[in-house]
């Protein structure tokens, strides 16, 4: 058996979709599907503005761009989080600062404050946080911070869509927000993100950057460097199907999740990840408190069974240890060192959960 750490779950009308794009020559960035998974993703997140992109990489990218994000600006961001966060940051010669986490893996509050405190005479342009393993960081306290100093907020919910934060959908509650629809997402269309903002100005500017920076004329006038990052009408089919079905989807990731919580409910020292309220459930994990996790690791994969050490802290990794890290119990590293994530996707079987719940059990056991 070999069971796959993110497999997506297909309905059997994603050809309909994607045949009717290539019946009516709609193949580039504009379509009925574009047009469709456009609305049905700001009735999702209940924003007013969206824009379909190739990745959530480029979502972030846009968004850093709107908020003129340059050289040698300070971004605070996550450092328990996956590259694609941190790569736009870099891309424009702009300096991370690397906020440690909580037990829950999202950004602390405590430590955003002691970096501001450090940073008083040097502002960061923007603060970008994220909604950790689909479970979402403590909205309330960190725009509270961030409107102390007047500072504008990110939110990468590239892990969240379908979750909540208290009333608040994933997706809505920063300036700007950034979602992503990869191979491995709750709703995905093969490649793909997106961009959302309440600010109209925001989305205007990321839109005329996302296709080119074309000028409004029938010539190729570009005033300034832009991007090709739209999402193509071919893809949003898949995302039409998808998205259609979040409640189906979203109620099979706590399924998955209930299941590993039932499984693992009488062994020692094994606590999941994602435990929260309003959690989209998007990557179940555990965290061994006996050390093994390396061993854990290594073992499963031998069974068949793909499994991933969960996010490696940016601040130690060779491609950004030279940028400043603000901690105060340095709780990433822990976590690192203690979690396993397991097969989350929704195209798991409840035949592969069991396999997973019993291996791992002999695992521990022995």
């Amino acid at each position: 058996m070999k069971i796959e750490i993110s497999k997506p779950l297909f309905f059997g009308d994603e050809g309909k979709y994607i045949q009717d794009a290539l019946d009516k020559c709609q193949i580039s960035y504009k379509g009925d599907n574009i047009d469709k998974m456009t609305t049905m993703l700001k009735d999702a997140t209940d924003m007013p503005y969206a824009l379909l992109l190739a990745n959530g990489t480029a979502g972030i990218h846009l968004a850093l761009k709107a908020l003129d994000v340059s050289d040698s600006d300070i971004v605070f961001c996550p450092t328990l989080t996956y590259c694609g966060t941190i790569y736009p940051i870099i891309y424009e010669r702009a300096i991370p600062v690397f906020i440690d986490c909580k037990e829950d893996g999202t950004m602390d509050e405590e430590c955003l404050k002691k970096a501001f405190e450090k940073y008083k005479d040097n502002l960061p342009k923007c603060v970008m946080a994220v909604d950790t393993y689909g479970a979402s960081f403590d909205y309330d306290a960190i725009r509270e911070i961030c409107d102390l100093y007047s500072v504008p907020l990110i939110s990468d919910s590239a892990e969240s869509l379908g979750g909540m934060y208290k009333d608040k959908k994933c997706g809505s509650y920063g300036d700007i927000s950034v979602i992503s629809f990869s191979y491995s997402k709750i709703v995905t269309t093969s490649m793909g993100g997106a961009v959302l903002t309440r600010n109209e100005s925001f989305y205007e500017k990321m839109k005329y950057l996302a296709n080119q920076a074309k000028a409004k004329s029938t010539a190729y006038i570009h005033k300034e460097v832009g991007y090709n990052y739209l999402m193509s009408n071919i893809n949003a089919g898949l995302g039409v199907s998808q998205l259609k079905r979040l409640d189906f989807l979203l109620d099979r990731k706590r399924e998955i999740f209930n299941t590993y919580k039932k499984g693992f409910s009488n062994l020692k020292g094994v606590k999941l990840i994602s435990d929260k309220e309003g959690s989209s459930y998007w990557q179940n994990g555990i965290i061994l408190e006996n050390g093994k996790a390396e061993f854990v690791t290594d073992k499963m994969i031998e069974m068949g069974i793909e499994v991933r050490r969960g996010f490696n802290p940016m601040h130690t990794q060779e491609a950004f240890n030279s940028f400043d890290y603000i901690t105060i119990n340095n709780v990433s590293e822990d976590l690192f060192r203690k979690t396993v994530l397991l097969p989350s996707g929704n195209g798991t079987t409840n035949e592969e959960l069991k396999f997973i719940i019993d291996s791992l059990t002999s695992i521990i056991g022995g």
